[in-house]
């Protein structure tokens, strides 16, 4: 895949809203920090628009990422919020020719952009909106704007089983589960084989979360999957007396285990106040080092322009 050319202070940044409306105070607050670090940032007037709970009507917002992807100035394309609308945008982005590749940041409904973009050839970043931007601790922060530049992944702790492989290797790729069962049957159905596929969510009940699972199975996406990584399901479980009685987690590390898969759980991404990004598409493998403890370290880092 393709790695977008590094992105440096002094850069342009599109911001676009393909997805959900937004709180317009928390926007301002993440498109300031982005100034205040150097960068120039561009975005339409009409971002602000409102359509029932999108950010304006399909067609504003797909004509809105068609011209930050043209824009050979921008280096990158940072997405305002997730929700909900970006599958939305599919017929209307499809034959589009990808002239000068650029990052991609956003997470959750952003997913279903990853996974386009992905079928186009070239990484792009799982992290922080620009409405969550400056939620996030400064270490997780920068690690951000690292990724997109010519730094080495540091990596993750994640926990595995015992009895499981020592090593698996593939290039991450996924993000919320919610989302990408929701691709299923969509022109851009996404296949994991040899893959590492993260996989996170929020506020959705373990019975919801067993079904979107079983959905990526009865697809077939997941036949040959390397190994599967779970960060966080943020408001995931069912509770009793402030207790928890059912993991919504656990219940998704289960299903994936009966089938044989490499489950991986502490991913350090999803829907949660420390989340970290990483880049979409990496060649990564994971290690143990010692009993259920894992390792997940960059299995080659590419250098922007390289295919591998």
């Amino acid at each position: 895949m393709l790695t977008p050319p590094s992105l440096k202070p002094g850069d342009l940044i599109r911001v676009v809203a393909p997805s959900s409306r937004f709180d317009r105070a928390r926007f301002d607050t993440g498109i300031n920090l982005l100034k205040s670090l150097g960068y120039k940032v561009a975005f339409r007037d009409a971002i602000f628009a409102s359509h029932d709970y999108l950010a304006g009507d399909d067609d504003r917002r797909a004509e809105e990422f068609k011209e930050a992807l043209d824009d050979a100035d921008a280096a990158a394309i940072w997405c305002a919020r997730g929700g909900y609308g970006a599958q939305r945008l599919y017929p209307l982005l499809d034959q589009l020719e990808v002239s000068s590749p650029k990052w991609l940041v956003g997470f959750s409904d952003i997913t279903a952009l990853h996974a386009w973009t992905r079928r186009r050839g070239y990484q792009t970043i799982h992290g922080p909106n620009i409405t969550t931007l400056a939620d996030l601790p400064q270490a997780a922060r920068d690690e951000t704007f690292e990724l997109m530049q010519e730094t080495t992944w540091s990596g993750w702790s994640l926990k595995g089983e015992d009895d499981g492989p020592d090593e698996v290797q593939g290039r991450l790729v996924g993000g919320n589960l919610t989302v990408l069962a929701s691709l299923m049957g969509s022109t851009e159905q996404p296949f994991f084989k040899n893959e590492l596929l993260c996989l996170e969510d929020v506020g959705e009940r373990p019975y919801r979360l067993d079904r979107s699972v079983e959905q990526l199975i009865q697809a077939g996406v997941l036949d040959g999957v390397a190994g599967v990584v779970l960060g966080n399901f943020q408001n995931c479980d069912e509770r009793r007396d402030e207790k928890i009685v059912l993991s919504g987690r656990a219940i998704v590390a289960k299903r994936l285990r009966s089938l044989g898969i490499p489950v991986f759980e502490e991913g350090p991404f999803g829907h949660h106040a420390e989340s970290r990004a990483f880049r979409h598409g990496e060649l990564a493998k994971i290690s143990r080092v010692s009993g259920g403890k894992f390792r997940a370290e960059p299995k080659l880092y590419m250098l922007p322009g390289v295919h591998a």
